[in-house]
């Protein structure tokens, strides 16, 4: 998939430290969230159950470019649909993506241990109500634009 993150991607890199996608399918007449089961140390931290595909920035890389390599790093999704975004939440920037290609959890490349510890696909409210603390803007925000 192409995006041309242009200047965007440079404007705003310097504002910003970690980028992500939530992911959403269609399942009959709603959507379903990805919802990433987060670890524990996280998951108590953050007081949440879910996280969203996401991460820091590597130098010489795009928030956009950050979003979909995290997204194929940590779910093995290729996004090819974006819907919306950026949305900027703190230090994150977030898009918005469809799919319908279930999730293979993978291993961070540079430790080669888990990310998480399962997923989900779940209704958006319950994705808010459960998610990392610093999440809820953002996947409020991702409700609000498939309404």
């Amino acid at each position: 998939m192409k995006y041309n993150s242009g200047m965007f991607g440079m404007l705003f890199k310097d504002k910003c430290r970690a980028a992500g996608i939530i992911v959403c399918k269609k399942k009959d007449n709603s959507y379903e969230f990805l919802g990433l089961t987060a670890l524990h140390h996280h998951q108590l931290r953050s007081n949440g159950i879910y996280d969203i595909p996401k991460g820091k920035i590597d130098p010489n890389e795009s928030p956009f470019e950050c979003a979909l390599r995290e997204c194929e790093e940590e779910t093995g999704i290729t996004i090819k649909n974006i819907v919306a975004g950026p949305y900027k939440s703190g230090g994150l920037w977030i898009w918005l993506a469809k799919t319908n290609i279930e999730p293979t959890l993978g291993l961070n490349p540079h430790t080669g241990q888990p990310e998480h510890l399962g997923y989900k696909w779940i209704s958006p409210d319950i994705l808010i109500d459960e998610c990392l603390d610093y999440l809820k803007d953002s996947i409020i925000w991702a409700k609000k634009t498939l309404e």
